[in-house]
């Protein structure tokens, strides 16, 4: 038996990980051995439920320090029981006083007797000793044993150097006694062969410790309820006339729920997201695939009909494949804390834990940790990893050959290399994941050990897949800083928090702004390629924006070009092709993965619950499934007459698809956040503007600003009468936030306001410093006038390098405090200058486009020159002149053949902050 087997988890002090650590033990003869980990269990589940596989007796426990006579002494915890595991559990409260009821107490080796002066311990207690310490075996209690001191913490010896640069990674000290796992277990116990066989410890075997993993869900409701809150939330949705369509899928989901033993998770769900709606904390539409579901519609935990989009529940909720649902729930980013807050209060802060994750030694992050530890020139380590073509989640193994040329041509060292091979992957530090969070029917310490206390927030021990195994609730509260955004705008223009249900979805002002690619700042439709993309399509509704969310993806992208040729020629698949109408709205192209489950029912006559699992099968490439699936398939329609040929090429084509496709109920979700916030932006830029601007700074502030000016956006400078945190609306003009300046922090922007609303404005620089003393120093008081934010309340001087004073212009002898852009913000405030340029889509067009753009003019006269660009970039003034205003220039772009429309902008890029 091993007691002293660290993985991993024992972050930067093992190089084992847990299925490394089960091959070794499997292929070097060991049978029975403990995962002891430095105070976690994150490692339990994976462990026990590997060694299991493998046919091993596992163990669980873990390894602190116990203070004896002023030194700090390992001991370890292990349990022999589930009657133990809560005791496991709550490791950091363990005393010598303290006995947990099969809890066996392993005491660290040690040079010297070190355990004779703890008090009496109960339960099983065990030392470990080595090769060495046969004659300590007599001074052992009676009822104590022995185990094999063996350290083990990496594979082999030759790893022991990989271990000191993993220590020094992390800046701990490494371990002296660390050795590698013996070679077998006979070689291990041939040390210990004339050992008494009676007092060493050999625990019972026995089922698993961990808590069952069965299903742990809090208590909300039963199915009873949830029919009740559903076929209310249909009616209310349909009105007095639900149609029978709603109402059979509404009772087929519902009896699914049921046999799945789920209606506590929707009412749960249904509760969390009624709270935020409550509050006013703006929720997502939808995301992910529960927008598959009606009775999810119902409830108003999503905002998408089902039904109107052909949307599958199977995808959502398969009763084939039994598996815990997975709503995933967006709130406005601002107030995610509010919704996490609700769930502590509303379960018990003891039974909601956000969940934990573990950060790992990348590709590039562990080469420049090793290359720091053995003190590696990094010019020239920063010159190998620059030359490297490193994509999203690469190996060292991807770039081995090519690495070794760099490294050898830089001259460094080759170990940097094998090293850093040998830990990549391993666990670097624990984290909090983004947005799971777990609620349990009991106390979390029932179960699992948490780090952090109750009342301030719990984050567990174990990942995610190790608490989905062991049966807890997860919910996927995510903060999306766009739908703060829209809540912002909402706020500025008096809109409510359900308006985005209610837009018309072929809304003429918002199609425009959409064919234009005109969708700086929407969401998921602001990069230059989908902007690209938006152009070619002109969509014509918001079924399209989705089409376009789906396509524009890697892997769709490849048929963005079929799909758009035969958009335009307005294909229709033939008529004897038996998913013509699957596909009749995609041009005969499948785009969305709801298309081949149905594609499989139709030709093949399976269930959707059978088609998913096909559809996961080909998502994940699983060969073995894929090769029985597709023979089951090709029988099917064969079966149900047609020719092999036909099955054949139906199977090649729905396993190509499965390269590119996407959720149809995910983009169905995010189509409707996007192409709301499109409407929000056609309806209301000047709102729009303000809110995308006040989430941005440095150089993307300075790139917004300059793109919403040149569109007609009127945006004023901060002023300290006028401004607050963040820009807001006077009028139809945007007013920057004083957060604009540097070295204005929140706290003194919230003084600053505070004071004008109880004292009213502030008519003098005098005012400014009297009212606010102690507050706004000489500095503060400086940014304000170098970001005329005191324009029209007086001057301002230096006195001394510590003192400002204020004083009348006339006064001599002192040097007034000019506006200084680049000091008050990083950049010039950028300034429209010069004619309103017009490019076109044809420049041909630019006879026709002219007169159009004269009576527009006659409709906003102004005193701004407009000018129309040739295809030769040559400026051809028109006669007349406009108003330079959001609305014109959006009535320009509305003009047939216009590509875009604007003035230039003058200003200078942001220096860097000091």
């Amino acid at each position: 038996m091993l007691t002293d087997v660290w993985s991993g988890y024992s972050l930067l002090r093992s190089l084992y990980t847990i299925p490394e650590l089960v091959l070794d033990l499997k292929r070097r003869g060991y049978s029975a051995v403990a995962l002891t980990d430095w105070e976690t269990l994150a490692g339990a589940e994976e462990f026990d439920r590997l060694m299991r596989e493998a046919g091993l007796t596992p163990y669980l426990g873990v390894s602190r320090s116990l203070l004896v006579d002023g030194y700090a002494r390992e001991i370890r915890l292990i349990a022999l029981s589930s009657r133990a595991w809560p005791f496991l559990v709550r490791f950091s409260q363990w005393s010598p006083d303290l006995a947990g009821e099969d809890l066996a107490v392993v005491l660290g080796y040690s040079d010297t007797a070190w355990w004779r002066a703890l008090p009496p311990l109960r339960g099983p207690v065990v030392v470990e000793l080595d090769a060495s310490q046969k004659e300590l075996i007599e001074q052992l209690p009676p009822g104590w044993f022995w185990v094999p001191h063996v350290r083990v913490r990496y594979p082999h010896p030759d790893d022991r150097g990989a271990l000191r640069v993993l220590a020094d990674i992390g800046g701990l000290v490494s371990d002296p006694q660390a050795e590698g796992l013996p070679d077998s277990a006979e070689r291990l116990w041939e040390a210990f062969s004339s050992w008494p066989e009676a007092r060493r410890w050999v625990p019972p075997k026995g089922p698993s410790v961990l808590p069952d993993r069965g299903w742990k869900m809090p208590e909300v409701g039963d199915f009873s309820a949830l029919c009740e809150k559903a076929v209310a939330g249909l009616q209310r949705r349909y009105g007095n006339h639900v149609p029978q369509l709603a109402l059979r899928r509404l009772q087929y989901e519902l009896d699914v729920i049921q046999d799945l033993g789920f209606p506590g998770y929707f009412l749960m769900v249904h509760e969390v997201v009624s709270f935020a709606k409550r509050v006013g904390i703006r929720v997502g539409p939808g995301r992910g695939s529960a927008a598959g579901s009606l009775v999810a519609y119902a409830l108003a935990i999503t905002e998408v009909n089902p039904l109107d989009y052909g949307l599958v529940f199977e995808r959502f909720l398969n009763p084939a494949r039994r598996t815990l649902p997975d709503i995933d729930l967006d709130f406005e980013d601002r107030r995610r804390g509010e919704v996490l807050e609700y769930l502590r209060q509303r379960f018990g802060a003891d039974r909601v834990a956000q969940i934990g994750t573990y950060g790992t030694l990348g590709a590039r992050a562990v080469l420049r940790d090793v290359a720091r530890v053995m003190k590696l020139p990094s010019d020239e380590v920063t010159r190998v990893l620059k030359a490297v073509d490193w994509q999203l989640n690469d190996h060292l193994a991807d770039h081995a050959q090519e690495l070794e040329r760099l490294a050898s041509q830089a001259r460094l060292d080759p170990a940097w290399l094998t090293i850093a091979r040998r830990l990549e992957g391993l666990p670097r530090h624990r984290s909090t994941h983004a947005a799971g969070v777990i609620i349990a029917p009991l106390p979390l310490e029932t179960w699992i050990y948490c780090q952090g206390e109750a009342d301030s927030g719990l984050v567990t021990d174990f990942d995610m897949g190790s608490l989905e195994r062991l049966g807890f609730v997860k919910l996927d509260v995510l903060g999306l800083r766009t739908l703060s955004l829209i809540a912002e705008i909402e706020d500025q223009v008096g809109l409510s928090g359900d308006t985005i249900g209610t837009v018309p979805g072929d809304d003429a002002r918002t199609l425009r702004l959409l064919a234009r690619g005109d969708t700086d700042g929407v969401f998921q439709l602001d990069g230059r390629g989908v902007k690209r993309l938006l152009q070619q399509m002109q969509p014509t509704s918001r079924e399209e924006v989705m089409v376009v969310l789906a396509l524009y993806r890697p892997g769709p992208m490849d048929m963005i070009g079929e799909f758009l040729k035969r958009r335009s020629a307005g294909y229709r698949p033939p008529a004897d092709d038996p998913l013509a109408d699957i596909l009749r709205d995609t041009y005969g192209v499948m785009v969305f993965q709801e298309q081949l489950m149905a594609a499989v029912q139709k030709v093949a006559g399976f269930s959707l619950s059978e088609a998913d699992l096909i559809r996961r099968a080909i998502s994940k490439k699983n060969h073995a499934l894929l090769e029985r699936e597709g023979e089951r398939i090709r029988t099917r329609m064969v079966e149900r007459g047609f020719t092999p040929g036909q099955a054949k090429l139906f199977w090649d084509r729905i396993q190509a698809f499965g390269d590119y496709g996407f959720n149809k109920s995910h983009a169905a979700s995010y189509g409707f956040i996007s192409y709301y916030q499109a409407w929000l932006k056609a309806h209301y830029p000047s709102a729009f503007w303000a809110a995308e601007l006040s989430s941005r700074e440095g150089e993307r502030l300075f790139e917004l600003l300059r793109q919403a000016m040149s569109q007609g956006i009127q945006v004023m400078r901060p002023h300290i009468n006028q401004s607050r945190q963040g820009f807001h609306l006077e009028g139809d003009r945007v007013r920057a936030g004083l957060d604009v300046i540097r070295g204005l922090g929140p706290h003194l922007i919230q003084k600053i306001v505070e004071e004008r609303v109880q004292g009213g404005p502030f008519r003098r620089v005098e005012d400014v410093s009297g009212r606010l003393p102690g507050v706004l120093g000489p500095r503060g008081l400086e940014m304000l006038a170098k970001a005329g934010a005191l324009e029209g309340l007086g001057e301002v001087s230096m006195g001394s390098a510590q003192q400002i004073s204020l004083f009348d212009a006339e006064e001599e002898g002192r040097a007034i405090v000019l506006p200084d852009d680049v000091s008050a913000f990083g950049f010039r405030w950028p300034t429209v200058v010069g004619p309103v340029y017009i490019r076109l889509a044809d420049p041909d067009a630019l006879k026709k486009v002219a007169q159009d753009v004269l009576q527009i003019t006659a409709h906003y006269p102004g005193t701004v020159p407009v000018a129309v660009v040739d295809a030769r970039d040559r400026a051809h003034r028109l006669s007349a002149a406009v108003d330079f205003h959001w609305k014109s220039i959006e009535a320009i772009k509305d003009i047939p053949g216009v590509l875009a429309a604007g003035r230039r902008v003058v200003s200078e890029a942001p220096s860097a902050r000091p």
